[in-house]
C-alpha cells in the first residue's frame, strides 16, 4: 500500500473484533490497532507539541478504546469505521483536555475551617463593646446553637 492511500477497513475485520473471547477477535483487534495506530498518532500529534506525550495519549486512547470495547458500537450503516474512530479520538482528546484544565477540590479556593470560623466569631462577640448586653446575649446564644449543631 502506498503511503498516500488510506485503506478502507473491511467490515469483516470489525465483525471479527466484536466476537468476544475468540482467537478471531484477538487477531482482528490486533489488526485494527496496528492499522490505525499511525493515523491516530498523526491526529494526536497535531494537538500535542511533545512527541512523547502524543505517543502516550495515543496508547491511552487505544487502551481506553479496547477496555471500554467502543469498537462494539461501530456500525456499517452509520458510516465508515475511520470516521467512527476519529470521532472516538476527538472525544478522548476533549476529555483529556477537560481533565487537565479541571481544578480539583474547590477550584483553587483556600479552604476555610468551620470550626475556626465559629471559634473566631465567639471571641469577636465577647470582645465587641459596641454590642448592647441583650444583643450580645442573643448572638452568643446563636453561636452556641451553631456549635451544638456542628
Amino acid at each position: 500500500m502506498s503511503p498516500g492511500i488510506f485503506a478502507t477497513t473491511h467490515w469483516s475485520v470489525i465483525a471479527g473484533a466484536q466476537q468476544r473471547g475468540t482467537a478471531e477477535a484477538e487477531a482482528a483487534l490486533e489488526k485494527l490497532c496496528m492499522t490505525y495506530w499511525h493515523p491516530v498518532f498523526a491526529f494526536v500529534r497535531r494537538s500535542s507539541p511533545d512527541e512523547h506525550v502524543a505517543k502516550d495519549l495515543t496508547q491511552g486512547f487505544f487502551e481506553r478504546f479496547l477496555e471500554k470495547e467502543y469498537f462494539r458500537d461501530a456500525d456499517r450503516l452509520r458510516g465508515r469505521f475511520r470516521s467512527f474512530l476519529l470521532t472516538c479520538v476527538k472525544h478522548f482528546m476533549a476529555n483529556q483536555r477537560d481533565r487537565e484544565r479541571a481544578q480539583r477540590r474547590g477550584g483553587g479556593a483556600i479552604p476555610l475551617s468551620i470550626d475556626q470560623l465559629i471559634e473566631e466569631a465567639g471571641v469577636e462577640l465577647e470582645s465587641n463593646p459596641a454590642l448592647a448586653p441583650d444583643r450580645c446575649y442573643e448572638r452568643q446564644w446563636a453561636h452556641s446553637v451553631l456549635a451544638t449543631v456542628r
